[in-house]
Parts: C-alpha cells; sequence; structure tokens
C-alpha cells in the first residue's frame, strides 16, 4: 500500500481489503491502516478456513490524497 501511495496509484475513496492479518498476522499493515493516517479502517472477525480458529478481514478505504495525516507518527519499533 506504501507503494501505491508513493507512486500516487491510489485514488481517494480506494478499497484496500486484507485477509488473514491476524493469523499469520500482518501488524505493521494494521498499524498503518489503523493509525497511520489517511485511511478510515474496520476489521471483521472471521472463522479461518478449514479451521477452528478466529482470523481478521481488514476493509480500509482511502481517505484523501496524502497518505499520511499532519501529525501522524512512526510505527512502535516492536512492529518494524
Amino acid at each position: 500500500v506504501e507503494e501505491l501511495e508513493k507512486r500516487n496509484l491510489l485514488r481517494p475513496d480506494a478499497v484496500v481489503i486484507a485477509d488473514n492479518v491476524l493469523k499469520p498476522g500482518a501488524p505493521l499493515f494494521l498499524w498503518r491502516m489503523v493509525a497511520g493516517g489517511g485511511w478510515t479502517t474496520r476489521i471483521f472477525s472471521v472463522p479461518e478456513f478449514a479451521m477452528p480458529a478466529e482470523d481478521w478481514v481488514s476493509v480500509s478505504v482511502r481517505q484523501g490524497p496524502t497518505s499520511r495525516r499532519t501529525g501522524a507518527s512512526a510505527p512502535p519499533s516492536d512492529l518494524l
């Protein structure tokens, strides 16, 4: 997503849907979409395919032409 934003390839209102963000997990991606600015994100709990386990799907909508809003902080070091 960051590379697409750098190249200005995402329009406002672009939708990004990501599966398996809990298992195996995508903590840096989720941080960027939830706390990094520029996106409105909802996370849905779903059953993992063919397993008795929970997973998450995130649905994010881009809010504007910039990837990060003014004042957005850097991700926590443990996510890097």
